[in-house]
């Protein structure tokens, strides 16, 4: 026996001791949910940025070949008189165009990029002001169960 009395009601003594350990394993859940969203916002940012990677090696890549269509001398390829004007408008077109889409491209998964990001910050946000109320939930929940404890040891 802790004190002089009756003893205590074994329910009451039970609420009072699984009362706390629910609210922390909540607080720990709300804690593992925030460090699982944070994850999946670094790989979502990771697989952003090496598709942005990917498209600039590409468009790279494009140039490279286009400027060595222009330059390299040989059979209806280089500077001279077998050079046919229609391909070359063709292929400075195609790179023009190539660039344009990639700089689209490029400007939309910024814009993604950050929608995703204030979108995790308010979520987190969410989510701290979640914790900060358990957290005077728990306090208040304390202080209940410290008051009715001398209430019981009081009235004994």
């Amino acid at each position: 026996m802790l004190w002089p009395g009756p003893s205590p009601d074994p329910g009451l003594v039970l609420v009072l001791v699984l009362i706390p350990v629910l609210v922390l394993v909540l607080v720990l859940a709300l804690i593992l949910v925030l460090v699982l969203i944070l994850v999946l916002v670094l790989v979502l940012v990771l697989v952003l940025v090496l598709v942005l990677v990917l498209v600039l090696v590409l468009v790279l890549v494009l140039v490279l070949v286009l400027v060595l269509v222009l330059v390299l001398p040989g059979p209806g390829l280089g500077p001279g008189p077998s050079l046919d004007p229609g391909l070359v408008l063709v292929l400075v077109l195609v790179l023009v165009l190539v660039l344009v889409l990639a700089l689209i491209l490029v400007l939309a998964l910024i814009l993604v990029l950050v929608l995703i990001l204030v979108l995790v910050l308010v979520l987190v946000l969410v989510l701290v002001l979640v914790l900060v109320l358990v957290l005077v939930l728990v306090l208040v929940l304390v202080l209940v169960l410290v008051l009715v404890l001398v209430l019981v040891l009081v009235l004994a």
